[in-house]
This record gives C-alpha cells, sequence and structure tokens, in this order.
C-alpha cells in the first residue's frame, strides 16, 4: 500500500516533537555539569513555556503539558519549593486553561468526563464541612487537573499523529531521565518509589495511548516500543509494587496489540534483552528491589510492616467512614481524624501521633466522602472499560480496560495530585470519544515488527 504523503499540520507536529525532544535530551546531557535537579527545573521550564505557548499553537501545547506531567513526580519535590515556581503552579497554569476551555469542556459527551465533573463538583461541596479545607481545596486541584489536560488534547491532537510524536516526547525524556536519575541517585533529596514510578509510568500511558492511534510512521513507532522498554525497566528498579503492576498492564497491553504469536515472541527476548542489559548496570538498586519484594510475602513481619504502614491508615480509614457513613468527613478530613481517632485497636504505632494522609485514593474517598462518593468514585473508573466495552474496536476496548485497571491499581498507594493519571483519563476519553480510524491494533502495530 502507498504511504500518504504528510500533511502540514503532520510535518509542524513532526518538527516541534523533534525539536523539544532534542533540546530537552540536550539538557539531560548537561546533567553532569550543572546537576541533575537543575536540569529537572530548566525541562519543567520548557514544558511551562510550551504549555503557554499552546494556549495559541495548541500541538506545541501538548507537548508542553505531556512534559509536565510526565516530569511531575520529580518537580514536585525538586521545582515546586519557592522562589518562581510554587506548589501549584501547575494547577494555577490548568485552571487558567479550564476558563479558557469552558465552550469546549460543555460541548463534551464522554460519560468518564460527565462523571468526574460531578465526583469533584461533590467534593467541593463536601469541602465546607471539612475541619481541613486547605488540603481538602488540593486534594480538589488534584482531580481538576483533567478538565485541563483534556482541553489541551482536545484542540491539539486533531491531526492523529500527535500522539505518536507526543509518546516520542514523553518517553525520551523518561528513558534517559531515568537512567540519570539512578546514577545520581544517592546525591539527591529523598522521593517516594511510589511517586517517582510515575515519572517512566506517564511515558508508558503515552506509548499504550499511541499505540491504538493507527499511523504508518513505522520507524516512529518501533522507536517508541524500545524506549517504552527502558522505561518499564526503570519501573522496576523502583521497587514500586503498585507501580510495577501497572507497568505490567502496559506490557500486556504493547503485547496484546501485536499480531502474530512469533512477532511477539521477537518484542518479549529483544524487550528481555534490554531490560538485562539495563538492569546490570544497577547492581545495588536491583537487591533493593528483591528485599521490597520478600518483604511483601514474608509471614514472619507484621501486616502493617509488609505494607509500610498502609494497612494502618486502610483500617483507619474504615473506621473512619463507619462514623460518618453518609457524608464523610469532608474532602481533606482524613488527617485530622486519623489524628484523633479514638479506636486504634489492632493497629501499629505508624504515624500514631501525627496527621497523616491516606496515602490511596479509595480510602480517602470513602472516609471523606461516604457512600455517594465512593460510589461515584467507582463509577468513573469503570466507566473507561464500560466506554471502551461499548466499541466495535478491539483497540479502543482493550485501552478502556487499561486505563481502568491502571486507575484502580493507582488509588491502593496514591491519591489524586499524580498527573499522570489524569494525563491517561484526559488522553482515553478523547481517543475513544473521537473516531480516528476503523483499524484494528493488528493494523496498528503490524508494520512495526515486520
Amino acid at each position: 500500500m502507498p504511504v500518504s504523503k504528510a500533511s502540514p499540520k503532520s510535518n509542524h507536529a513532526r518538527d516541534w516533537a523533534i525539536r523539544i525532544s532534542l533540546l530537552c535530551l540536550g539538557i539531560w546531557l548537561l546533567s553532569p555539569v550543572v546537576g541533575f535537579e537543575r536540569c529537572v527545573t530548566m525541562i519543567t521550564t520548557i514544558g511551562l513555556l510550551a504549555s503557554i505557548v499552546g494556549i495559541a499553537s495548541p500541538v506545541i501545547g501538548v507537548y508542553g503539558i505531556t512534559i509536565l506531567c510526565t516530569l511531575d513526580a520529580m518537580t514536585r519535590v525538586f521545582v515546586l519549593t519557592g522562589g518562581i515556581f510554587r506548589w501549584n503552579t501547575v494547577n494555577y497554569l490548568l485552571l487558567i486553561v479550564v476558563m479558557l476551555g469552558v465552550p469546549i469542556l460543555i460541548r463534551r459527551k464522554e460519560l468518564n468526563t460527565k462523571l468526574l465533573a460531578v465526583f469533584v463538583a461533590y467534593l467541593t461541596i463536601l469541602l465546607l464541612t471539612s475541619p481541613d479545607r486547605a488540603g481538602g481545596f488540593q486534594h480538589l486541584l488534584g482531580a481538576f487537573s483533567y478538565f485541563g489536560i483534556l482541553v489541551y488534547f482536545v484542540r491539539g491532537t486533531k491531526d492523529s499523529s500527535v500522539w505518536h510524536w507526543t509518546a516520542l516526547v514523553s518517553n525520551s525524556v523518561a528513558a534517559l531521565g531515568g537512567m540519570l536519575y539512578f546514577l545520581n541517585r544517592e546525591g539527591l533529596p529523598y522521593i517516594n518509589a511510589n511517586a517517582w514510578a510515575y515519572f517512566p509510568l506517564t511515558a508508558l500511558f503515552t506509548a499504550c495511548i499511541a499505540s491504538v492511534v493507527p499511523s504508518n510512521l513505522r520507524r516512529l513507532k518501533l522507536l517508541i516500543l524500545i524506549l517504552a522498554i527502558v522505561n518499564i525497566v526503570w519501573v522496576l528498579l523502583t521497587g514500586s509494587r503498585g507501580g510495577i503492576t501497572m507497568a505490567s498492564c502496559c506490557l500486556m497491553h504493547l503485547i496484546s496489540g501485536i499480531p502474530s504469536v512469533s512477532k511477539r515472541v521477537m518484542f518479549l527476548v529483544t524487550g528481555i534483552a534490554i531490560g538485562m542489559v539495563v538492569v546490570s548496570q544497577f547492581a545495588e538498586q536491583q537487591e533493593y528491589v528483591l528485599h521490597r519484594l520478600d518483604k511483601s510475602v514474608d509471614s514472619e513481619k507484621s501486616l502493617a510492616s509488609r505494607t509500610s504502614g498502609r494497612s494502618d491508615l486502610m483500617i483507619g480509614g474504615w473506621r473512619i467512614f463507619l462514623e460518618n457513613p453518609v457524608l464523610g468527613v469532608g474532602t481533606g478530613g482524613y488527617a485530622t481524624h486519623w489524628f484523633h481517632l479514638k479506636n486504634r485497636t489492632g493497629l501499629s504505632d505508624y504515624a500514631s501521633k501525627r496527621k497523616s494522609e491516606a496515602h490511596s485514593g479509595w480510602v480517602k474517598t470513602l472516609a471523606e466522602a461516604g457512600i455517594l462518593g465512593i460510589a461515584l468514585h467507582i463509577a468513573f473508573v469503570l466507566s473507561f472499560a464500560a466506554v471502551g466495552m461499548r466499541s466495535r474496536k478491539r483497540n479502543m476496548r482493550m485501552l478502556g480496560v487499561l486505563v481502568s485497571l491502571a486507575l484502580a491499581v493507582a488509588f491502593i498507594s496514591t491519591e489524586f495530585q499524580g498527573k499522570g493519571l489524569w494525563f491517561i483519563s484526559a488522553a482515553a476519553a478523547v481517543v475513544m470519544c473521537r473516531k480516528v480510524s476503523q483499524s484494528s491494533p493488528s493494523e496498528t502495530w503490524v508494520m512495526v515488527l515486520r
């Protein structure tokens, strides 16, 4: 089949993706000279500038918000600490985008967006009953970022090739950035492994989105697959059990789109080979990961020890819910009620003398928003699988199930602040709603591995 010439819009998308990717990679290479943290700051600045420019130039905006979502975990630790960049810099940018994009959002008809809008509205009402409205407002800003990201995608991905170039930008930034992070890890401020895992995970999400969008960009698809394998390795090296589970889901999604058993085997063999080469360079990190995994199944340790205290927070959340099952304790109220929790029977001393967040979206919603809140939360997560299953296209069904699985697993160990989750949610909502192609995933990826 002859390959059609690229349109001017496709050329524009390609050119800017290559420029931005090369610029980010060039900055990463300066890491030995200027330091890893400064590189994160510079790339974040590029993402912010591109996102602002994106208000007028939608495609550039997509690349900008992709960089910000990919770097989000490190940005919150290294960059948004004061001075020019404040904690909510990205959130405020997205709020402005939402206000400018109100006409776009009003016209959206997908079930996912409607359910989240109702959920956020309900959490906003419950903010009035919260003992910690500032914390609740932060919680709301995290969920509200979905709508800003959605506006970027609606405006900037009318040319379907943008999804593939977006995957290139994200996966190249994460692949090299992940390597530099592990090389410099000992001299860097502490980042929770469950949070940092979203750096390479967000890149994997972009690869999964691109895998269901048809294109003749064969070499680009192959490059994205190779970079995705590297990013899977970075997730494994974090030792984050939730992150590893989500990375496994992404891997299965990518494999399932490969049309034949022989090509799937070839992809797996290639991936294992690349993974072994990369992992062999980080022997100390391997031991750390094995220790965390062994700890998870060690029957001699307490449940609180095996879950790093998360089981206590879950039990506490359940007890808080039982005290206020209808409306909960108000958005942002978990930490205060955990501190004053009277029934600590069977709990360890983990965080018993301080306010602690739930570290789980499910637990937080249950305790703070009660029965209706958790029902809306569950409905939003399952809506992607429901929308996908209504499609005649196998690739859309696969994508819907992947997103629902990723969100369900993610909210076990994280709350609403991570941009990667809202990134894949908004991207999937746009891709599944828009009639991009009648092709199946075999037509999408078949030419990559020939």
